[in-house]
């Protein structure tokens, strides 16, 4: 959609739709600004006079030792305390010193540049009756600020700079970005209480900096993340402790100074949310406000969730390359997910000035105002990594937003199960079924000695099958990027070969490093099959224990599981028998995703089409296959008790979808977009339920396999203690099972 412009001339009467400020207000922010201005001028006072007084005293006590030589021991402990009590003193004078403030990693737009939204921001001020932003930047944050331009000091000037977050731009509409906008510039809305307004939220995020601002060395007795604190010495360690506590007290006075300028400024403060909220209000109303304030809600649950999502990529070497559009997928799946705000009983009035945002259609996004609005969120994204984050963003690969489905599985319970109970040799997206003969035998104590020889198998080549699941994964990682690179290129979008490692950037070469790639992941299955086969011999001994073992003899939890292992059973022995050509379709999927994310700026050409044609039926044809495949197989965890086709369940509308057809289409693009709309309406939930589904079966029996071991066995880690665990726990189930045979013979 493209940015609506603003030719239409601002009205001349204004619109005052700022509350005014009454003198109990504008006293309120007198007395703030007096006092809070006042603090930290008492404490440096009352610092200096502590400083006079631990000068005489050192004075006096080297004139003492020098010149007198009294008590020599007196003097020498008193002189140790003024020397520690100097460094208190440094500790308690640091926080006074000038605090470099961190900008974020923004960039600097114009009205050149962003003539809609210029145009936007110019209505509100002139109606808010305040000057215009000096300065207006994009950066990455959930929420749009404002902030005087050199900090207190540029007070005298008054020059301001507005900051706003393409997240929040992502996932709101225009007219609540609007309201956004005067929700913010409404707190500096005419009259004389602007500059006190500046001064109390100045003087308050000054109290904050100063308070937590750490300099390197005080960071470098923080104890490191991940690091073993027993292998330093115990007398460094206490002196780290002493250091941190001696710096914590001393700094106390200076906290207890923010806590009164906070206490004291909380009303005016109060005063001033309250005032620019009701600006909002009377822009788009009571209902639209509250709107706005739940996508804030969840805005900053979203922010959050996709930091987590980038802390997890790094140790994949792998980054979202548009942190924004990242912040809006997992922002649409919350807002789908939440309920509604209650709606308003009775009905709302137009607001007063909503006829100075008539020109936004009501169903106009944040994002249309923005021109380039992708690429901008791109190339911020990168700022914001390596300028806020830190993170050498040359070591990692920049993937598409959608990609991150598959880094956002780790999250996921099941997968710490699997990880847990294999040891972290077992890959989620392989499957244990048929890889080798697992046994007949019904004999518990068998089954636990079988269990006992693959765990000593395991353990024994423990490192070399983790070496070959990290390679297989690495060269199907790689597989997928070039698979990316290669439709890209198709599309039209200009791909930088240093990324893939090609000497050409052609499809064909990515075609053919994809195919090379395919081929060392078929070299490594081969001994991965090995790895697996005793994988599996393990996990039907343990699951064989709980089938074939008495209920006598068994506690709640393992009946209950035993009750169900037989539907947990068919439905992964169904999804494993198809996950090989899954992993395939999942292969060009990402492909698929990738192409709809990064093809929002390239213009509409058969290039696009054609990429589109050459995955696009493959995927469906891949997708309709499995779906025969598993004709037969049921889903029994339905909700009213009736088992459905698991077919049904994945995808109920996979059987089929006309081509769009020529006549009736407006043109190649038009029939490509409509391609790509019914591809990602059928395949993103079968992808995305399959995956699910397969991970909490494979889990399911993995839970039920590592609590039939510990009961059986014994923990993994006792292999002395699991020998006689067998002995006693396998002669005890025979002992039962010959005393229901004499039962039965006698009866």
């Amino acid at each position: 959609m493209p940015a609506p412009e603003q030719n239409e001339p601002l009205p001349v009467r204004r619109i005052r739709f700022a509350p005014s400020r009454g003198p109990v207000h504008l006293l309120a922010l007198l007395v703030t600004v007096i006092v809070t201005m006042a603090l930290p001028l008492a404490y440096l006072l009352a610092v200096q006079a502590l400083g006079l007084c631990l000068g005489w005293s050192t004075y006096r006590s080297v004139y003492h030792l020098v010149v007198i030589d009294g008590h020599a021991l007196q003097e020498w402990c008193r002189l140790v305390c003024l020397v520690l009590a100097g460094a208190g003193w440094v500790s308690m004078i640091r926080p006074l010193l000038p605090a470099e403030k961190k900008n974020p990693a923004a960039i600097l737009v114009t009205k050149n540049t962003q003539p809609s939204l210029f145009a936007l921001i110019e209505t509100l001020c002139r109606h808010l009756q305040m000057p215009m932003p000096e300065e207006v930047w994009f950066d990455c944050a959930g929420s749009v600020r404002t902030t005087l331009r050199g900090g207190i000091g540029g007070i005298a000037k008054g020059g301001t700079a507005l900051f706003i977050g393409l997240p929040m731009v992502a996932v709101l509409g225009a007219r609540e970005f609007a309201a956004a906008l005067a929700q913010e510039l409404g707190q500096y809305s005419g009259g004389i209480g602007v500059t006190p307004t500046h001064l109390v939220r100045e003087m308050n995020a000054w109290f904050f900096r100063a308070l937590y601002h750490r300099d390197p060395w005080v960071e470098a007795l923080e104890p490191r993340a991940g690091s073993d604190n027993k292998t330093e010495r115990p007398v460094i360690v206490l002196l780290r402790r002493t250091v941190r506590a001696g710096i914590w007290l001393t700094q106390r006075p200076f906290w207890l100074l923010m806590f009164v300028a906070r206490a004291v400024s909380l009303v005016p403060m109060q005063l001033i949310t309250f005032r620019s909220a009701r600006c909002a209000v009377r822009l788009i109303g009571a209902g639209g406000f509250t709107q706005l304030q739940h996508k804030r809600r969840l805005l900053a649950t979203s922010m959050r969730q996709a930091r987590s999502s980038v802390d997890e990529g790094l140790g994949h070497l792998r980054l979202p390359e548009n942190f924004t559009l990242l912040v809006a997928r997992i922002f649409t799946s919350a807002m789908d997910a939440s309920p509604p705000p209650a709606p308003r009983r009775k009905e709302e009035k137009k607001p007063p000035a909503a006829r100075l945002i008539d020109q936004l259609p009501a169903s106009a996004e944040a994002a249309a105002l923005i021109r380039q609005f992708i690429d901008l969120a791109r190339q911020i994204s990168y700022f914001y990594y390596q300028h806020e984050l830190g993170i050498p963003i040359h070591q990692h690969r920049m993937v598409s937003h959608d990609e991150s489905l598959y880094q956002k599985r780790h999250q996921h319970e099941a997968l710490a199960v699997i990880r847990r109970y294999f040891g972290g040799v077992m890959h989620p997206e392989r499957a244990l079924c048929h890889l080798t003969v697992t046994g007949t035998t019904t004999d518990t104590g068998d089954l636990a000695q079988t269990v006992v020889a693959a765990r000593q198998w395991q353990k024994q080549y423990q490192g070399q099958m983790r070496l070959a699941v990290r390679e297989w994964n690495l060269a199907w990682q790689r597989r997928r990027d070039l698979e990316c690179a290669w439709v890209l290129t198709l599309a039209g979008y200009s791909v930088c070969r240093l990324d893939y490692g090609t000497e050409q950037s052609t499809p064909e070469t990515y075609r053919q490093e994809a195919k090379a790639q395919k081929m060392i992941m078929d070299h490594l299955d081969d001994p991965l099959r090995l790895c697996e086969a005793q994988l599996e011999k393990r996990l039907a001994a343990a699951l064989g224990m709980l089938w074939h073992s008495q209920p006598e003899i068994l506690p709640d939890r393992l009946l209950e599981m035993r009750r169900h292992m037989p539907l947990w059973a068919h439905v992964y022995e169904a999804l494993a028998a198809v996950l090989p050509e899954f992993r395939e379709l999942l292969t060009s999927f990402y492909s698929f995703q990738t192409l709809g994310g990064r093809v929002a700026s390239v213009s509409e050409s058969g290039a696009f089409a054609s990429a589109l044609q050459s995955i696009v039926p493959g995927m469906m044809a891949r997708a309709r296959h499995i779906s025969k495949a598993l004709d037969g197989a049921c889903y029994p965890f339905n909700p009213d008790g009736i088992a459905i086709p698991l077919s049904d369940y994945l995808c109920a509308s996979l059987g089929g979808s006309a081509h769009p057809d020529p006549r009736t289409a407006l043109g190649m693009h038009a029939m490509a977009r409509q391609m790509a709309h019914d591809a990602a309406l059928m395949l993103t939930p079968f992808v995305d339920r399959f995956l699910e589904l397969y991970h909490r079966s494979f889990a399911w029996l993995a839970a039920a396999a590592e609590a039939s071991e510990n009961y059986f066995v014994g923990p993994a880690y006792a292999d002395e203690i699991v020998s006689s665990e067998v002995e006693s726990l396998a002669g005890l189930i025979k002992t039962e099972t010959a005393i229901k045979q004499c039962e039965l013979a006698t009866a």
